[in-house]
This record gives structure tokens, sequence and C-alpha cells, in this order.
């Protein structure tokens, strides 16, 4: 019995379509040039079974590679200085077509070899694997849909491709950032080193491009996990980013050219949208607001009127303008009321101090009220943190009790708890620090009022910092993670008495309640002033330097 349909379009499930005579095959099989073979006892192979068998020689080709590879080879083909690129075709033509979200392209494997060192290619390629992580096409293609669906919303800038494939061609660093990013915690800590020399590279590589900047807010917003906060990059990415959208003339969208120094810069910057240039010099701005903010220093971003002017232009996503706009305002009230002060620290009077916070209060209601009706959980988590912090200038030690302070106070409170349920609500394992800054900020504001008695729901405020203490803790990757530690100072400062050893802080702007519990928390657990330290005596800063300096936000 001679079998209707050949071989292959019966393993493939499709219909076998031939001509008058069929010994001259199928119309598939002439179409890719393959024998038509006809076998009555064929049977189809299962997917399971293909990918199976497909697997297994990949593995035997791995193995082979590195029984031919020397150990210490490598590559001499360079992209980016820091990445090698070796294609292999017959590798990427077996793999089943895997298409990139916006559908610009199938994925090819790619692999992450010894730090600083990339591949992108099949088993043929030459690439280190003794200390290296392997990414699949499908993590990549995987990692990539996932930062545009949930990461890209809080740094909403436009791209120039959204292709994995297109975006390695034109950046290494924004590719394994990205990938970095949507990655699970365990892969990001193995990714880290790699990553980390790439960007450490990054300052003294040329030719300076927007995809770079784009990486550098990326990993401002998305830092690796650390142990203390000296060992957190953040303000140093973004700062890094601002100067190098500063060189491009990203703040002068339409006289790129300008500013570019050389000419591979100026090629790249002319033929970048303006749409892509304008929304990374604002995505600088808001994150260089955000980390000025947590640090409790002032900002470095000058406005101007063409960043002003930017809030409105139809390039900018709704969203991304209403950041900048929040931002733009906590700004403007940090500066009046907590830098621009008489006195030493910078910080407006006590009296002063509080007609001034009404009136950014009020402020703070209009840009509610005309920009902001249809905000979303990123837009009200910034609008919240920002306004949490004006109210926290009415919080320090110096206030004189009034009504009028009592009011703001319960704002305070209101805004502070508001906030920690917007941000319990959200996946903490995926959004980016600043949200878990601005949870830690609530708490501890929270603690401020229990500790003041200025409000008499002392038990729902208890309850608040739990849920807040039991998210942070959520989140904990290590045994000396700065939010356990961070969990574990917010309970311990309910209880512990100031000893007033040193003058209270109200240099911080902003943050300066929350500094000013830090240093309550570093008097009680070291007595003195560490100034006052034996030279041959150090101070054991585990469990409170997590956010001395720059936690908080």
């Amino acid at each position: 019995m001679k079998a209707k349909a050949c071989t292959k379009c019966r393993q493939w499930k499709a219909r076998c379509e031939y001509g008058g005579d069929a010994s001259e095959g199928c119309t598939r099989c002439k179409a890719l040039k393959l024998p038509c073979v006809f076998d009555a006892s064929f049977k189809r192979t299962s997917k399971a079974r293909s990918i199976q068998m497909m697997s297994s020689k990949i593995q035997e080709l791995q193995q082979a590679l590195r029984e031919a590879t020397p150990s210490n080879g490598s590559s001499n083909q360079s992209h980016e200085h820091s990445s090698d690129v070796l294609v292999s075709p017959n590798w990427t033509s077996q793999l089943p077509s895997l298409a990139e979200p916006n559908g610009e392209g199938p994925l090819n494997p790619l692999v992450l070899s010894q730090p600083g060192s990339m591949a992108l290619g099949g088993p043929t390629a030459a690439y280190r694997t003794n200390t290296g992580v392997a990414l699949t096409y499908g993590q990549v293609n995987e990692h990539f849909r996932t930062y545009f669906a949930r990461c890209h919303q809080y740094l909403p800038f436009k791209m120039t491709t959204r292709s994995a494939e297109a975006v390695y061609s034109k950046c290494s660093l924004l590719f394994w950032v990205i990938c970095t990013t949507a990655a699970s915690w365990k892969l990001r800590s193995q990714l880290a080193p790699a990553v980390k020399a790439m960007l450490a590279e990054t300052l003294h590589s040329r030719p300076v491009y927007v995809e770079k900047v784009q990486a550098l807010l990326i990993m401002a917003m998305w830092p690796f996990s650390v142990s203390s906060v000296n060992e957190d990059a953040s303000h140093y990415y973004g700062c890094i980013a601002t100067q190098m959208a500063l060189q491009l003339g990203l703040h002068r969208p339409t006289q790129t050219h300008i500013h570019a120094h050389g000419s591979l810069e100026s090629e790249s910057a002319l033929n970048v949208d303006e749409e892509v240039k304008t929304t990374t010099w604002l995505s600088c701005f808001v994150v260089n607001q955000k980390l000025s903010a947590i640090c409790g220093v002032p900002p470095s971003i000058i406005v101007d009127i063409h960043l002003l002017n930017a809030f409105e232009s139809k390039v900018v996503g709704v969203r991304l303008s209403q950041l900048c706009r929040v931002y733009h305002m906590s700004m403007q009230a940090n500066l009046a009321i907590g830098t621009n002060g008489s006195t030493p620290s910078g910080m407006l009077e006590p009296e002063t101090r509080l007609n001034m916070v009404k009136v950014w209060g009020e402020h703070f209601s209009t840009l509610q009220a005309q920009h902001l009706e249809d905000m979303d959980n990123v837009v009200r988590t910034a609008f919240l943190t920002s306004r949490l912090q004006l109210w926290s200038f009415i919080l320090l030690d110096d206030m004189l009790v009034s009504p009028e302070m009592l009011s703001l106070v319960e704002s305070a409170r209101q805004d502070a708890c508001d906030l920690i349920e917007l941000c319990y609500s959200q996946n903490l394992s995926i959004v980016p620090a600043c949200v878990r800054h601005a949870m830690c900020y609530s708490a501890l504001v929270l603690v401020k009022l229990l500790r003041s008695g200025y409000s008499a729901e002392s038990e729902v405020l208890q309850d608040s910092i739990d849920r807040a203490r039991q998210a942070l803790k959520s989140t904990v990757t290590s045994p000396d993670d700065i939010h356990r530690k961070a969990s574990e100072t917010i309970q311990k400062l309910l209880y512990i008495e100031d000893k007033k050893i040193s003058p209270q802080i109200y240099t911080r702007m902003g943050a300066s309640v929350v500094y000013d519990l830090l240093r309550i928390w570093s008097e009680h657990k070291y007595g003195i002033l560490p100034n006052e330290l034996p030279d041959d005596q150090t101070i054991d800063l585990e469990g409170f330097d997590w956010n001395f300096l720059g936690m908080l936000g």
C-alpha cells in the first residue's frame, strides 16, 4: 500500500500536494529542495521527542567544542571592545523560529562567558565556558518580553529598536542590562560580574551614543543587590548617564550635531529620532531627581525652558510627562525649603518652613488636578513619595506644635499609609529599587510619628509598619541583604531612646527625618560618635550603614 503523503509532510502534519507525476516530488519538498520520500511504514516523531533529540545533539556538540577549544582561547573578532560576534547559520536554521513580541524577527542563541566577554552564536563558536553563564534564545526572548511588559513602564523612554538581536548589534551593554533586569535574582547574581565589568569599561570606551545612556539609566533604577550602601553604584550610573547625554546634546534634541565630538558620535546622534533623544533626556531628569531625593542632596540637572517645554511635547508619552512634572515640583519644594534657606543647614526657620510647606502642598494639589487626574500606579507612587517628603519637613523636632502643624502631620500619616499599601500591592521582585526605597521611607516616617506621639492611632501605624517590614523582608536575597537590615532597624527604632550625643540632622532636605532617625540608631548601637573611637578600633557598620548614606527616599 502506497502512502498518500510524503514523510516530510506527515512529520509536519501538512497537506502533501504534487502534480500529475508523483515521482517528481510534492510542491513543498521541491520548494525546499528536499528529497520527497513516500514510506507507508513511516511513523511521525513527536515534538517532545524531537526537542529531546536536538538537546542531546547540542550537548554532544558543546562537549566536542570544549575538548577542541583551548581554555585560554579567545576570538579575534571584537564588538564594542567587549563582545565577540560569531554567527552560525546552520545552528540557527535548526531551531524553531521564535519571534520578538513586536514581530521584528527571530532571536539567535547568545552566550555570556567570562566577565567582559560576549559571544553570539551556536556550539561552533569559540567561547569560554568554565566560568560562564549561558542564555538560550528562548531565555533571551522571555527576558526581553518581561522587561518591556513589566519594567519599562517605570522608565518609559523610546528606543531605536526593541528587537533583542538588533539591540545586541547596536549596544551589547544595553542588551545584557535588559536581560539582567528581567532575570531572576539567582541569574542576576550570576550575570553581575560580567555586566559590572562592561559598565566599568563604558567609562573609557568610545564612541558615546544614546543606547549606552539608556543602559546606564536602567542600571541606576535596577541596581544589583548589595549588603552596604557603599557598594551601590546607582547614583554614579545616573550621573554618568546624564553627562553622556549632555555630550550627545540630548538636552537640545534638534541640535545634536553641535554637541557630538567625534564622527562616530555625530553620525550616531544624527541617525536617532528626536523622540528617542527627548525621552531619553527626560528619563535622565527623572532618574536624577529620584536618586537625589533618596540621598537628600540637591539635583545636578538644571531645569531650563527647553526641558519644561518637553513636558508638553507630542513625542513624550503621558506617563513620562507626568513623572517629570511630579519630580520637577518635588525638586522646587526641596530647594526652596531645605537647601536655599538662611540657616547653616539650608533649612528654613520653623515658622517660615511651616508656611512654605502649606504653600507647596497647595501646589501639589493643583498639579494633581490639572495634570494627574489619570495617574497609574507608577506615577502615583512617585507623587505620594514626593508629597510625603514635603510633609516630612514639619516632622523635625524644632517645629512648634500647633493646629496647622498637626493638620499637616495627619496628611503625612495618610500619605505614608497609602504609599505602603500601594507598594505592597506591587511585585517587589521586579519593580525598580526606588519603590522599595519609598516603602522604607514611609515606614520610617510612621516610626517618627509614633516616637513623637503626634498620632493617636498607634495600632494602625504599627500595622502599616509591620506590613512594610514584611514586604521588605520578602525581597531579601542573602543573609546580609540591605532589605533585611532595613526591616530590623525599623523595628528597633520604635523603642530605643534618643541619646542626643550628636546634633540633629537637618541637612538632608526631604530625607532629613529619616537620616535623623538613623543618627538615633547609630548612637544607640555604638554609644559614642565614630570620631571619638580610639585609633586602634573601628566601628562594625553591619546592620547600620545600609542606608545611613543613601538607602532612603
